[in-house]
Formats: structure tokens, C-alpha cells, sequence
């Protein structure tokens, strides 16, 4: 069981934060995928990163390309962390996240947020949101919630996506290429 939660957004955070006091300004700090930049890169840009897919490393299939500074990006996902299990009424597959309303893991569907990404300030808010985005029963729910949100927490940024909308964008892209 691993109840890190926010630790590893939180932990980036601190390490950032250690090495900027101490007149490092220019730092890439990432922990288990959850990324803090300060600065810019040693060649005087800013960082470049991408957003993986579902169970997909190229990064011509990625979710989004970005160039940051000074910002702090989590994911949370169904993709890694799951296992499946052949209940009574056929196959269920849970994930790593617990649903603290449920007291359960969360269960992975189709239609379900399966990736979530949130870009802001601190690594700790972007993992902690990034996590609850994954409760909502439906992308669409979750980007509801998160439009709420970028009105009380400035430069927000997420990404919410379904295995279908996965599947389905996944598609889009090889038709173009």
C-alpha cells in the first residue's frame, strides 16, 4: 500500500526551495514524475517537458509539449498502478488511488478519468489536485470542477483524459501521420 498522497509533490517542493535558497536559481528538480522548474535551462530557455499518454512513451503520441519556468507540473493516472481481478460480475480492474468516499480504490473504466496533469506554483497542489481529479466519475465532471477552480488558484493548468478520449485521439494521430 502506498500512502504517499502529496509526499513526492511536497518533497519536490522542499528540495527546490533548499537549493534555491542557497543561490541555485536555474534547477529541474523531478521526483517519480512530479517536476518543479526555477529559472531556465543551461541553455537560457525555458524547460521543455511533455505529458505522456496512456501506456504510451513516444513522445509523438504525448497528451501536451510544454516550455516552463518557474512552475510545478504532477500526474496522477490509472495506467501504471492497477490490477485486475475476476469478480462474479467479470472483470474489474482497481487502481493504486483510494476513493475516500468509497473507502476502495478507484475502480478504472473506460470513462473514467485515467490521466490527470495539473500544472501551477507549488509541486504539492499540483499533485494534491492532480490525485482529486481522479475522483470524479467522468472527465467531464472533473473538468467542471478544475474550471472552478483556475478561478481561485491563478495560472492553473490541467489536462483530463479517458481511456476512450485516449483511444480516440490516439487514432487521430495516426491517421496523420
Amino acid at each position: 500500500m502506498d500512502l504517499s498522497g502529496i509526499a513526492k509533490g511536497l518533497c519536490v517542493d522542499m528540495i527546490t526551495d533548499a537549493l534555491c535558497s542557497i543561490g541555485y536559481g536555474d534547477l529541474f528538480v523531478e521526483w517519480g514524475g512530479e517536476i518543479r522548474t526555477s529559472g531556465k535551462h543551461p541553455k537560457g530557455r525555458p524547460w521543455a517537458l511533455f505529458i505522456r499518454g496512456l501506456d504510451d512513451v513516444n513522445t509523438g503520441h504525448a497528451i501536451a509539449y510544454l516550455h516552463v519556468k518557474d512552475r510545478a507540473i504532477a500526474t496522477s493516472g490509472d495506467y501504471l498502478q492497477n490490477w485486475t481481478v475476476s469478480l462474479p460480475d467479470g472483470l474489474v480492474t482497481y487502481t493504486h488511488i483510494i476513493d475516500p468516499f468509497l473507502l476502495r480504490p478507484l475502480i478504472s473504466s473506460d470513462d473514467s478519468v485515467a490521466t490527470a496533469s495539473v500544472m501551477v506554483h507549488s509541486c504539492a497542489l499540483a499533485d494534491a489536485l492532480a490525485t482529486a481529479l481522479m475522483m470524479f466519475p467522468s472527465t467531464g465532471s472533473a473538468t467542471e470542477w478544475a474550471e472552478k477552480l483556475k478561478l481561485k488558484v491563478p495560472n492553473l493548468t490541467y489536462w483530463v483524459m479517458s481511456r476512450r478520449e485516449w483511444r480516440e485521439n490516439a487514432s487521430k494521430i495516426e491517421m496523420e501521420e
